[in-house]
């Protein structure tokens, strides 16, 4: 699954991985409109963070989320606004494998269930 994110950071580095998470936040949280995963893999976000703390610093603070990123590829030119640097990023998204471990952890039930 493709998916465009933005991020802002105080280097490029930054602000490619925090386009890059949020890329990952709207899938898991808010859905994507118009394809078949308009509906978000995790229905409360704040619900699902409060019960699975471990979890979720694992897949952002400590990048696990990369392992299911099948690319990543700068989308627009890096620019500079309000002093931050700005870029927008295609994250492709291995979604099945995401699903699974995020089931696998009891984030969410499986599907079906």
């Amino acid at each position: 699954m493709g998916v465009r994110g933005i991020g802002y950071g105080n280097n490029k580095n930054a602000a490619i991985m925090e386009a890059q998470i949020s890329a990952f936040r709207v899938l898991l949280f808010r859905g994507i409109p118009g394809t078949e995963l308009n509906v978000p893999m995790i229905e409360n976000e704040s619900e699902a963070r409060a019960k699975n703390p471990g979890y979720f610093s694992k897949l952002f603070e400590q990048q696990w989320y990369k392992t299911f990123m099948m690319s990543s590829t700068e989308s627009s030119g890096l620019s500079y606004v309000n002093g931050m640097y700005k870029i927008s990023v295609d994250v492709k998204i291995n979604y099945v494998a995401l699903r699974r471990d995020l089931e696998q952890n009891s984030v969410t039930r499986k599907f079906g269930y």
